[in-house]
This record gives structure tokens, sequence and C-alpha cells, in this order.
């Protein structure tokens, strides 16, 4: 996966250095996001793990560092950092006097990648679109209460397989000064992670985590 990540990032930087000759310039700034999971609830026969049917996203609005690399008017390349965290839950049984509770959170965060195509025109505004590659790690932040059980510390234990994702993107500059602009975006992102789950130190069960979103940005940015 690594050397596919390498020739795909260096494919990149080939096709939009070759578009414009070379002229380059930085473009560097900060965003914040809101998401919202495209699969997030199951039935009452279809649980995620055991008697988890419910994923809670955690919503973060830090602003997180982007860089692009501006290769003329309508090509560039761009790197970030992005992170997410979505909470696992369950929901009580009717009528049954619970509240409901959790076995941990899913944490993932890590750089991406990204080619963004812009449309120039005679105003403040302009539209591009992006196609992005995800390079996630995501780990299983344990609720204690779950992990040590009736005492039993480690009795419990969550491991989760990395998975790489990717994105698309709708956005638009909006100019502010010469060199500076704001910047929306909406973001389709593909992404799953596989989890095995351990009882005691044996395999008791295997699944699958969605994570499939849809990202609400804003940003600043500031051209060098």
């Amino acid at each position: 996966m690594k050397r596919l990540i390498v020739i795909i990032l260096l494919a990149m930087v080939t096709a939009v250095m070759a578009s414009d000759n070379g002229n380059a310039r930085l473009e560097i700034g900060v965003r914040s996001t809101y998401f919202e999971l495209h699969d997030s609830t199951r039935g009452p026969n279809e649980h995620y793990m055991g008697s988890l049917d419910e994923l809670i996203e955690e919503q973060d609005y830090l602003p997180l560092p982007f860089i692009n690399v501006r290769f003329g008017r309508y090509l560039a390349l761009g790197l970030g950092y992005d992170q997410f965290r979505v909470k696992t839950w369950s929901r009580p049984e009717p009528g049954d006097g619970e509240i409901g509770h959790s076995d941990g959170t899913l944490d993932t965060a890590g750089p991406t990648i990204s080619l963004q195509c812009y449309i120039p025109n005679r105003t403040r505004y302009t539209p591009f679109v992006e196609a992005g590659l995800l390079i996630y790690n995501t780990y299983f932040d344990h609720l204690p209460a779950w992990r040590d059980a009736r005492g039993e510390v480690n009795s419990h234990v969550l491991e989760i397989h990395d998975e790489n994702g990717y994105r698309l993107s709708l956005g638009c500059d909006i100019s502010l000064t010469e060199n500076s602009s704001l910047l929306v975006t909406v973001e389709h992102t593909s992404m799953k992670v596989d989890a095995t789950y351990f009882l005691n130190g044996r395999l008791a069960d295997t699944t699958t985590f969605p994570l499939d979103n849809t990202r609400y940005g804003v940003g600043l940015k500031y051209h060098l």
C-alpha cells in the first residue's frame, strides 16, 4: 500500500507540473469541518458488533492545517492533515430502564493527498473539484469499564485494522484580498475499518465499521 501511495503521489506531481511548465506557487491555510456519518444506526437484529447498534459523531472544530502547491490557474497538489472521532453506542431496549452505554471510541487521523482542479473566471468566486487519498490510522480508545469488565484487566480488547479511503470534494475559493481567500467545501469520504474482538485473549468476533461520511468545511488560505 505504501508503494502504491508513492506511485500515485509521483504521478500527481508529474501531471500538475507538466500542465503549466512547473510555474508553481505555495498556498497555506487552516480549515474546520463538521461531518455526518452515512450509516450510523442499525436495527435490532443487525448490530455492528455485540450490542453495538449506533455510531455517534464527536465533532471537533479545531482548525487543521493544509498546504497546496498551485501550478498555474487550473491545477494544484494538496497535502493536509485530518482527524475525526466516532463513539460506539448500545441503545437500551424499550422498557428496560437503562440509558445505553459505550464500549469506546474510534479515533481516526492521518495525512491526506489530493489533486484539485480549479475553474477560473472573472469573479471573486473560484469553484474547484478535488479527488483525494486518505492515509489514515485508526485505533480504538477502549472505555475502561468495558475493557476491564468484572475486574479482569484487558478482558475485552478490540483491535483495528487500518483502512485507507478516498475523498471527492466540491469547493469554492472566495477572494478576500490579493493574497488571501475564504475556503468552503463539501466532501464525500468513503472509508471503512475492519476490527477483531478478543475476549480474554481469544478471538470472539470480527466486524467492519462503516465510516463513510459527508463533511462540510470552512477555512482561510494565504497565497505566498
